[in-house]
């Protein structure tokens, strides 16, 4: 199965669906539903996705869940496609100049920082293109960075790019994403469906993922060891 069927009719729908929310476990009359897809037809292109490893699918008595396999290389790349047409659309509604600007400063930023992460938008609304208020910005970097340092250096790439827009930054290391999580100030890090990510959704996802299984783990050993 290539990604190219993916991308095709009830396919796109259902994954356009798990994309929205990577971490959520939705159950199959749920993800059904939201997609617009009838409940028969769910089901046979789950069965599919699980035998390619795009998605992990579990049974709890009559219930069965469905979440994104973020270990899986592919999944990452189906992310990565989503991300583009999302990103493609909101520099086409801003300004037909945007693309050009933007791609200039991403190559700067990451020459500046290579081991950036993530960078992404948000608070952003179809009815609020037109932007009179700051767009939120969040990069994350690796975590031997100082945030401070880093925030001051991609504050001054950020003004000299000449953006038609105001924007508040948000500098995140990549190993305190998990302890971040829905708690920032500027509410970046949880990810609202209002996204506009400018790069690196896939390896984003994977990192909270494996940090949040990590905590999980850690509060399960800290509780039996109370227990005890």
């Amino acid at each position: 199965m290539t990604l190219h069927w993916l991308f095709h009719n009830y396919q796109r729908s259902l994954l356009a669906v798990l994309y929205e929310h990577p971490l959520e476990a939705v159950c199959l009359s749920e993800l059904a539903r939201r997609a617009g897809v009838d409940p028969g037809n769910t089901k046979r292109y789950v069965e599919k996705f699980a035998d390619c490893g795009i998605v992990k699918v579990a049974k709890n008595g009559r219930k069965t869940t469905i979440v994104p396999d973020l270990g899986n290389p592919e999944t990452r790349k189906i992310f990565e496609l989503f991300e583009l047409d999302r990103t493609r659309k909101f520099l086409e509604k801003i300004h037909p100049l945007a693309g050009d600007r933007v791609d200039i400063f991403l190559a700067e930023l990451l020459a500046l920082l290579p081991d950036i992460r993530l960078i992404a938008l948000y608070g952003l609304e179809d009815n609020d293109i037109v932007v009179t208020k700051p767009i939120n910005i969040a990069v994350v970097v690796g975590s031997l960075h100082d945030t401070a340092f880093v925030h001051h250096k991609i504050r001054s790439l950020i003004d000299a790019a000449g953006f038609r827009h105001d924007f508040e930054l948000c500098v995140y290391t990549s190993d305190n994403l998990a302890a971040a999580w829905n708690k920032s100030d500027c509410g970046c890090i949880g990810f609202c469906n209002d996204r506009v990510v400018l790069f690196g959704e896939g390896y984003y996802w994977r990192l909270v993922d494996g940090q949040l299984r990590q905590g999980q783990t850690a509060d399960t050993e800290e509780e039996m060891a109370q227990n005890a």
